[in-house]
């Protein structure tokens, strides 16, 4: 009897693992072989970005593309119809316009850029950048702020 409880404790044990290690393997952000991308999304992508190769991805219902671009990191949304969502690129502060820096480093005095992202859409261009207080690691934020240095939020 204590050796049939120990032989059902072990396989619930090794079941639960193995269940475990499968949630971990469908995670809905794999990266997927270019194949599979519908061609409505690599020909959009294509047009919009000529001559760049990219690696792929599910993410929340889309299809992401991750590439370099003028020595930068990009991801760039496409729904699966071919429609460009948006598109985001990872900067420094040192890529930002100067009415940008200027704006923020005037309205923040005691805060210094941390981190910066382009973000692109059909319909307008703007940058997230993330702003700390010198200092104080978790004094941080978020700044929405137009191309022309004006922020919105």
């Amino acid at each position: 009897m204590k050796r049939m409880k120990l032989l059902l404790a072990s396989l619930l044990l090794c079941s639960s693992m193995i269940g475990a290690s499968c949630e971990e393997s469908l995670d809905f952000d794999d990266d997927i072989p270019r194949m599979f991308v519908p061609q409505a999304v690599i020909s959009s992508f294509e047009q919009k970005y000529p001559n760049t190769k990219a690696s792929w991805e599910n993410e929340r219902g889309m299809l992401k593309a991750e590439f370099r671009k003028n020595r930068k990191d990009v991801d760039a949304w496409f729904e699966s119809n071919g429609t460009w969502v948006r598109s985001v690129t990872d900067l420094t502060s040192r890529d930002l316009p100067d009415i940008v820096v200027s704006i923020v480093n005037s309205t923040y005095p005691e805060y210094h850029i941390d981190d910066a992202d382009l973000i692109e859409t059909p319909t307008e261009k703007y940058y997230i950048i993330e702003i700390e207080k010198r200092g104080f690691m978790d004094m941080e934020i978020k700044l929405k702020v137009s191309e022309e240095g004006k922020i919105l939020s």
